[in-house]
């Protein structure tokens, strides 16, 4: 005999009645049992991994046999290679669509809109399927929302990198704004999710507030270089007047231009201290699935931490070919690569 569920309601000041619900708790059971067994997330990725480079691949197509005459932010000379490579890479800097740039709008409003909407799933997902949130998951949670909510509050920020200004608008950078990063992003919340273990509560709080370190020592090093050369060099810098070279160098029409390459502040201590404070934030959020997690599922935040590294030598050489002799001098000045006082050991040092 089926087990019912009587619920008791009230409608304003009227009498409470009885009405008994259709639904046992032995169907309830069959519902969950039918929703644990269902995959959304293995479907949704084969979808992303073979629909996005198609109409990615479709859209650079009609920008590159229509290269010059579609309406652009900034143009970059073409790459002289081979028509697939140009193709994969792409040949505009800032493709826009209706005055939209499509390579930011992918990035902020892609990107960064799946995943917090991924964290609030799996947030409903874990307390639907086994009744309670971990601490692991809150923590997790709690400090990706915060660096979400951190890039879109300082979006002015990421128009300042050396990734933006240079990286040219091709199925490559489409592709992985819109399939390789959101799954690398997510992996460790969709772990976590579908564990029931989980770390200390001192464990979770200390992880939490190295998180909220790495975030917001990330931010304060980006504002400083950005307050510094929106200012072009009249601001003090603990007080003191900041050490900088002009170096020359010359832009896409042939003129001499000069950006500000500054060595004080936290610029002093290595020539790319807020890729450190990236790859740290992203080990911190893989660290809340424990030690006791196989070694796997600290490969997304492992290969991260590779790309930004791959990163710091691809800017070297570019600022190295860019400005010359006055990158060589801001070397002497600024030794360290990465870490201070470290020696470089995964590159060769081409300064």
């Amino acid at each position: 005999m089926q087990q019912r569920i009587i619920r008791r309601t009230s409608f304003g000041g009227s009498t409470p009645s009885l009405r008994r619900s259709s639904v046992s708790a032995k169907d309830i059971q069959a519902i969950q049992a039918a929703l644990a067994k269902q995959q959304p997330s293995e479907s949704l990725i084969l979808c992303m991994v073979v629909v996005v480079p198609l109409l990615s691949f479709f859209y650079l197509f009609l920008i590159h046999q229509h290269h010059g005459s579609l309406p652009e932010l900034s143009i970059r000379r073409p790459i002289q290679c081979n028509y697939h490579i140009r193709i994969l890479f792409g040949v505009e800097l800032h493709p826009t669509i209706l005055d939209i740039d499509v390579k930011h709008f992918v990035r902020s409003r892609i990107t960064f809109v799946i995943w917090p909407l991924f964290i609030i799933s799996s947030i409903y997902y874990q307390r639907n399927m086994q009744g309670k949130i971990t601490r692991s998951l809150m923590g997790c949670s709690l400090v990706q929302l915060l660096y979400i909510l951190k890039y879109h509050w300082t979006e002015y920020l990421a128009f300042n990198s050396l990734e933006y200004k240079r990286w040219n608008c091709g199925i490559y950078k489409l592709w992985r704004d819109m399939v390789l990063f959101p799954v690398l992003y997510c992996s460790s919340i969709s772990i976590i999710a579908q564990s029931q273990k989980s770390i200390s509560l001192i464990t979770s709080l200390g992880l939490t507030a190295i998180a909220l370190f790495f975030i917001c020592i990330t931010f304060v090093i980006d504002k400083q270089k950005y307050d510094f050369r929106r200012s072009k060099g009249n601001m003090k810098i603990g007080g003191l007047d900041p050490f900088f070279i002009a170096a020359k160098y010359k832009n896409e029409r042939g003129e001499t231009s000069a950006n500000l390459l500054l060595g004080s502040g936290y610029w002093s201590k290595s020539r790319h201290p807020n890729y450190v404070c990236e790859a740290a934030t992203f080990l911190t959020f893989s660290a809340f699935q424990g030690l006791s997690a196989p070694i796997v599922c600290h490969v997304p935040a492992i290969f991260i931490t590779g790309f930004l590294l791959n990163r710091v030598w691809l800017d070297e050489s570019r600022c190295l070919a860019k400005y010359g002799q006055s990158w060589m001098q801001y070397c002497n000045k600024v030794p360290f690569r990465i870490f201070p006082g470290f020696i470089d050991f995964f590159t060769v040092n081409i300064c």
